[in-house]
């Protein structure tokens, strides 16, 4: 197994809109994957506070035979998600944001329906320590004999 990827971001200068391009490379289980994507994220400044719109496309390509699902794959999956975020939610240093989107699914893999619906909020505890609990829905989740995932993490993060 092995997977690489690269990511390129360009901010537009004096312009709150941000572009990130990646590719990844894998071989996992025998399998040959290529995807790519676009990001774009815009932060609207009001006097109310910072809030930002972001969407997400991405393309895949799945090639060769996996020897997990024993089957030869020839699968074009797409992705997508979009959402906003708000900055100083109820607390200052804090984040919320709601997104809506669909994972590198396709019939050939599982249930191309699937949707994942996620809300997040993040709590900035100091300079360097956030933590952000979050719910998420799935719909149509791939692969399962449930019609809906409901699920919650928290996540902690560090910054160094």
């Amino acid at each position: 197994r092995y997977q690489a990827s690269v990511e390129a971001e360009y901010r537009i200068p004096n312009q709150p809109i941000t572009l990130r391009l990646q590719y990844t490379n894998a071989g996992i289980n025998g399998s040959e994957i290529n995807a790519a994507g676009i990001n774009a994220e815009w932060a609207i400044r009001r006097r109310f506070g910072v809030f930002g719109i972001f969407g997400r496309l991405g393309f895949g390509s799945y090639r060769g035979f996996n020897t997990a699902l024993g089957e030869e794959l020839d699968a074009d999956p797409k992705t997508w998600s979009v959402g906003v975020s708000f900055q100083n939610f109820l607390i200052p240093g804090s984040r919320a944001g709601l997104a809506v989107g669909q994972p590198f699914v396709t019939r050939e893999l599982g249930n191309e329906t699937q949707t994942n619906f996620e809300a997040f909020f993040g709590l900035l505890l100091n300079d360097r320590l956030n933590f952000s609990p979050s719910f998420m829905v799935v719909s149509n989740p791939n692969n399962r004999a449930s019609p809906t995932i409901w699920q919650w993490s928290i996540r902690v993060l560090y910054s160094f």
